[in-house]
């Protein structure tokens, strides 16, 4: 499979779990996350991104849960997680999705 066809799956994948607020789980920098993902669209530089709130699992920076912005061609197993969230617990707002292009995002 290209990468192409891989990050074009990861991003469909990322947009379901929006759309209806799952959680996705993944590895990222080979540390496991569980991440509730808000934001979808493309960096300055055209690269894709996902915007979440990190709920579980680990971060090479030692930071526990919390806002965190991901390049997807960095995501590896990217899987639904099983679980709905509710975007209102966290403090999103949808009007700063710092993204330079949003292609999906949590109204």
């Amino acid at each position: 499979m290209s990468e192409r066809t891989e990050i074009d799956e990861k991003i469909q994948l990322l947009r379901e779990a929006i759309e209806t607020e799952q959680a996705v789980t993944f590895y990222y920098n080979r540390t496991s996350r569980v991440v509730e993902p808000y934001v979808l669209g493309l960096s300055s530089e055209g690269n894709p991104l996902l915007r979440g709130f990190q709920t579980d699992g680990e971060s090479l920076s030692g930071k526990g849960p919390g806002w965190r912005v991901y390049q997807v061609v960095k995501i590896e197993g990217l899987e639904l997680f099983g679980e709905y969230f509710s975007p209102e617990r966290f403090d999103y707002d949808p009007t700063v999705p710092w993204i330079y292009e949003v292609d999906t995002q949590i109204p």
